[in-house]
């Protein structure tokens, strides 16, 4: 579990920073009678199509087929597990994007996903975007996105199948060029190039496997013998191979079904070819899979391994960018998962890719564990739940009733901005007349789309960037439970480099304790050195330098996250605002006040001309 999981706030007292909204909140719960019994906190969520698969412990799954499934997560060392997802979300939608390159790429996304991406010149670490971000900076960018996907993990996995590493590679040779007969025990390979005769008697001896051989007629040799498992293919079993296991088996089947000596895999089997791109990419290579359509044969899965482990989407020309479409999805449903390290390892068309999941909002369950509810009375609802006005008039007849054993009921609302229509009106008038023992936590990525008379209902609350006191301290209070030492200065270039994010903070810092003690400050450095470009901006708006020149600068952060721009050049700004008067400064956090999330980048250009229009 990743620190900022391990460290997330479970009371109120915990939570760092947003005093006001905390303390306003706790002030709250201390009279239940008179307490607002309807909240509205903004969260991002994204999912994806119907179609993207998820690794369960029997293979690949489509995610609108979860059932209770555990889920394969990434974690930002490399490493992968299987973890219980938190939340499973199913949220109807009528459009997401679609992103295809030839070259290992296919993600069918919604705007506001976490886009997980490195950069070419730093392909340790993990960064993340929406991906509505994303769109933006591929079409402003002439050649395309500049960051790169990757598509490997490395399982963590702490089960094998109980045969010893010959037996394991015989098994290969019998999947590969393997009969069965249904009558007998033993199964043959019946074979004719001399380096397969040469290798499948050897394997059998060093398994002491008792075999026969004989010379066919046709010039073929047959072996016969009893299988270590008597399968064809590679079945659900196979998933709990060991990594030393899967290492064997990626590389014992090159001498059967693939180039001998070469990078390609041959099978008729889906089943099979699933499992060998499993394994290959566990044990730190790319694997793609093609397929050659025969005619009234089956089709023929061609799988590819390669070193070139991160795909990206950037072209060596304008005409051949690649372009996001707009894409109907099947079923009128987006899905995605919650884990604990808040990334999920997942495959689309046979292209697998790491990225993020949904989050849900902390505040909204401190609520709800300072009300002292039980799980069984926090119910999480989002909109592929909702039957419109049916779903609603469920809901007040449900909210009536006091939970078993006394106490309140929280109803967490996901996505609540596509209630519309009648479902809204009712929905209004049920937290115009909610029950004492019921609190409505409604959640929302759009809040402008969401009923004004509805807002008007609710207690709204807007969250700050912690400042860098507070975020020290966090960091100070982090490490200690950890037992480690962090001195002053590695602690103030991760609070630079946090831009007040805590998330950020913990992950710098999880990151720079996986180095040697003499090393931490410079790779905390290492993490701040995208902020340069944004500083510069920020020199060049406090001393009036003409457009011309801050438009070059523009140009060179067209790439980065707009809101990470903006809140650097708040933190500048606020910096020189404390060590002296300046009327600049206070311009400056005037103009760069509203968030970027709606307008994006063209937002910062924009608070930019404000700026050096000021008189």
């Amino acid at each position: 579990m990743g620190l900022y999981q391990k460290h997330r706030p479970k009371t109120f007292d915990e939570v760092k920073g947003n005093r006001d909204v905390v303390a306003s909140l706790k002030a709250m719960l201390k009279d239940k009678e008179t307490m607002p019994h309807s909240f509205l906190f903004h969260g991002g969520t994204g999912c994806v199509d119907c179609d993207t698969e998820f690794l369960s412990p029997y293979g690949w799954k489509k995610i609108s087929e979860w059932d209770n499934d555990a889920v394969m997560q990434y974690n930002k060392d490399g490493t992968s597990e299987f973890v219980t997802p938190l939340q499973y979300i199913k949220k109807p939608t009528k459009y997401l994007y679609h992103i295809h390159t030839k070259y290992g790429i296919d993600q069918c996304l919604s705007l506001d996903h976490r886009f997980v991406y490195f950069l070419k010149k730093n392909k340790n670490k993990l960064y993340e975007k929406s991906f509505g971000e994303i769109i933006k900076q591929n079409k402003n960018s002439k050649l395309g996105f500049n960051g790169v996907v990757k598509t490997t993990f490395t399982p963590k996995i702490n089960t094998k199948i109980n045969l010893t590493d010959e037996e394991l590679r015989v098994q290969v040779a019998f999947i590969a060029d393997g009969s069965i007969s249904l009558n007998r025990k033993k199964g043959c390979i019946n074979i004719k190039k001399e380096r397969k005769i040469k290798r499948i008697e050897e394997l059998l001896q060093k398994a002491n496997i008792k075999y026969n051989k004989y010379l066919m007629g046709n010039g073929n040799t047959r072996f016969h013998f009893i299988p270590p498992i008597r399968v064809k293919e590679f079945d659900i079993r196979f998933y709990k191979c060991s990594l030393h296991q899967l290492q064997i088996i990626s590389d014992e089947i090159f001498y059967w079904d693939g180039r001998f000596g070469g990078n390609q895999f041959f099978t008729t089997i889906k089943k099979s070819a699933d499992f060998i791109q499993y394994a290959i990419t566990a044990i730190g290579y790319r694997c793609s899979i093609s397929i050659d359509k025969r005619n009234n044969k089956n089709d023929c899965f061609i799988l590819t391994k390669s070193n070139r482990i991160f795909v990206g989407v950037k072209r060596s020309n304008e005409e051949d960018k690649i372009k996001p479409k707009k894409y109907e999805t099947k079923d009128g449903f987006e899905y995605c998962f919650t884990v604990p390290s808040s990334y999920l390892i997942l495959r689309r068309k046979d292209n697998i890719f790491i990225t993020g999941n949904c989050g849900k909002t902390t505040l909204a369950r401190i609520i709800a564990n300072e009300l002292g509810c039980t799980e069984n009375n926090i119910i999480e609802i989002d909109t592929a739940q909702f039957r419109g006005i049916d779903t609603i008039r469920d809901l007040r007849k449900n909210a009536q009733y006091t939970p078993l054993g006394g106490g309140d009921r929280v109803y967490i609302i996901d996505e609540c901005h596509a209630i519309t229509g009648a479902a809204s009106d009712a929905f209004l008038k049920l937290l115009e007349d909610t029950p004492k023992h019921v609190f409505f936590i409604l959640c929302t990525t759009d809040p402008d789309k969401l009923s004004k008379t509805i807002k008007g209902r609710c207690s709204q609350f807007k969250t700050s960037v912690l400042s860098n006191k507070l975020m020290g301290e966090l960091l100070l209070e982090v490490a200690e439970k950890e037992g480690v030492t962090i001195d002053d200065e590695l602690i103030k270039v991760i609070t630079e480099s946090s831009q007040g994010h805590p998330r950020n903070a913990l992950t710098i810092l999880e990151q720079v304790l996986q180095v040697p003690e003499k090393r931490r400050l410079k790779a905390a450095k290492i993490a701040s050195e995208e902020k340069s470009e944004s500083i510069a901006l920020c020199r060049a708006l406090m001393y009036k330098k003409g457009w011309k020149e801050i438009a070059v600068i523009l140009k060179g952060l067209k790439t980065q996250d707009p809101e990470s721009i903006r809140r650097v050049v708040l933190g500048y700004a606020t910096s020189v605002l404390l060590n002296k008067d300046n009327e600049m400064a206070y311009y400056i956090l005037e103009c760069f006040e509203e968030p970027t999330y709606n307008i994006g980048f063209p937002g910062i250009v924009l608070a930019c001309q404000r700026v050096l229009n000021y008189e």
